[in-house]
């Protein structure tokens, strides 16, 4: 694997706001379908980031691999396969840099909304520091049309370096 979308769901293909506020149903069972959801124009957008690189994607939401390979099939996703794992850790930066170096990863991306960026910039290796998009996802908002061409340019290195 050369290229990663490591990717949270919630907050980055589902929008929060004031109609949607899992705070309040996030344990009740009733709620489940609202919870599991996504919403069709930004899984097109992180399908636009598959097409333009090629990249896989690992999961570092809270979702199961089953729910969320489940809701992007409805949301008519087309890169089910490219689905590889699942990364449950404790501290998400140590857990993707962990990842990275394991699997031999040379291009990546993170799309979350609640990264611990300060910590990601500390950590990664400065030529890695553009990888962290934590920052300009904002969950009501969710993946934009520009995070998404900034993600295209981070994983195909067409982005100057900032840092």
């Amino acid at each position: 694997m050369n290229k990663a979308i490591f990717l949270d769901i919630d907050g980055v293909l589902n929008l929060f706001g004031e109609s949607y506020n899992t705070n309040s149903v996030a344990f009740d069972t009733h709620f489940q379908e609202i919870i599991t959801r996504m919403d069709f124009h930004l899984v097109k957008r992180l399908e636009y980031i598959i097409d333009e690189t090629d990249a896989d994607i690992i999961l570092i939401s809270a979702w199961d691999l089953d729910s969320a390979k489940r809701v992007l099939k409805q949301n008519e996703f087309n890169y089910l396969d490219k689905i590889k794992s699942k990364l449950y850790s404790p501290d998400r930066v140590e857990g993707i840099l962990e990842y990275i170096k394991d699997n031999n990863i040379t291009d990546y991306i993170v799309l979350d909304d609640e990264i611990d960026i300060p910590k990601a910039l500390n950590l990664a290796p400065k030529e890695d520091r553009n990888s962290w998009v934590g920052t300009i996802i904002n969950p009501a908002e969710g993946l934009t049309n520009e995070a998404a061409t900034y993600a295209v340019k981070v994983l195909n290195r067409t982005l100057p370096t900032v840092y």
